[in-house]
């Protein structure tokens, strides 16, 4: 067995990064929180974290442990931030139940003994603590144009039409003026529901910060404009041959009226399949993602898998019945409400 870690905060042996790479490379549900310079540039804001390569008898994989509340915590309840090498998978998950077993263990002994929370698309087996955090959608995109667009839910074909017959131009945002036009899109996206977004005040951000973190080499942005102003967009992470993952959009009340917000998202799915992408995470589940996925949106639930900590084995346990209960709970709520109405 071999387990090699690199300490993000500390300097990067070329050796690691250079098998960190080629481990990726072959590994084809990779997203762009695993890359080494993602990585470094969290650790250089403050976020540390530990990478790790892992190989026992035929399995090799990576992953990857934030530091976080005192312990460490391994992806998020829509992104998982470990896979394995093996560049013939093409299912959704990319997992089978004992891989994720395996892994988790060593995850556990990355942690030692400290609080573990490990996000996962594969439930926790009888006897390890966990929950189902959320459910996400990603996207097959090995399709043609006209299959991605026969795909999608017709009244979402009926607006791509639309955005299109009312001259909308979809394309990769390259300028900072783009970066910023569609950060105020956003501010005023999000005022419409009383939310307002940190970093108003900021007149010049530093390179990578706010609506110039569209620079980062892991991110891309595509614009939806008509007549020259920015109406709708979508922000995406990536990570070429493995999974493209939503991040953000924002839409104009124009653009909703026009439905060019679909537009964008067809050809955010064009745009992954030609770089090398093989699904696209749309980062939750909702019905305007299903429709636009369409019959190539595959849901799933990721989970998460618990150890470690001051108390550990029975408070991991507790905390994750409550967290059960509250969502049967809500479940319940929710039926009810639809019987009475």
């Amino acid at each position: 067995m071999k387990r090699d870690v690199w300490r993000t905060h500390e300097a990067l042996d070329p050796a690691f990064e250079r098998a960190w790479s080629h481990r990726l490379g072959r590994a084809p549900h990779a997203n762009f929180s695993l890359r080494a310079d993602y990585l470094r540039w969290e650790a250089e804001h403050g976020h540390r974290a530990l990478a790790c390569l892992i190989e026992e008898g035929d399995r090799a994989a990576a992953l990857v442990l934030r530091a976080e509340n005192s312990g460490w915590t391994s992806g998020w309840q829509w992104r998982w931030q470990a896979v394995m090498e093996d560049p013939s998978r093409r299912d959704a998950v990319g997992l089978t139940p004992e891989e994720a077993a395996w892994l988790f263990s060593h995850a556990q002994a990355v942690a030692e003994g400290r609080r573990l929370r490990f996000h996962l698309p594969v439930a926790p087996p009888s006897g390890v603590p966990g929950f189902r955090a959320a459910t996400t959608l990603v996207q097959r995109l090995a399709c043609t144009d006209e299959e991605l667009l026969r795909a999608m839910h017709k009244s979402k074909r009926r607006m791509v039409q639309k955005a299109q017959r009312e001259g909308y131009r979809v394309e990769v945002a390259r300028t900072i003026e783009q970066f910023k036009a569609f950060w105020l899109l956003q501010v005023a996206s999000y005022a419409r529901h009383g939310v307002r977004i940190a970093g108003q005040a900021v007149t010049v951000p530093g390179p990578g910060e706010l609506w110039r973190e569209w620079e980062l080499p892991w991110m891309c942005l595509l614009i939806g404009s008509k007549g020259g102003t920015i109406e709708t967009g979508s922000g995406e992470g990536c990570f070429p041959g493995g999974i493209m993952e939503g991040r953000t959009a924002a839409t104009s009340e124009l653009a909703r009226k026009d439905g060019a917000y679909a537009l964008v998202c067809y050809d955010e799915a064009r745009l992954g399949r030609d770089r090398g992408h093989h699904w696209l995470n749309l980062g939750g589940d909702t019905t305007f993602k299903r429709h636009t996925a369409g019959t190539l949106a595959e849901p799933l639930s990721i989970y998460c898998w618990m150890a470690g900590g001051a108390l550990g084995g029975m408070a991991d346990h507790a905390v994750a019945w409550s967290v059960r209960a509250r969502g049967a709970l809500r479940a319940l709520a929710r039926r009810r409400e639809g019987e009475d109405t």
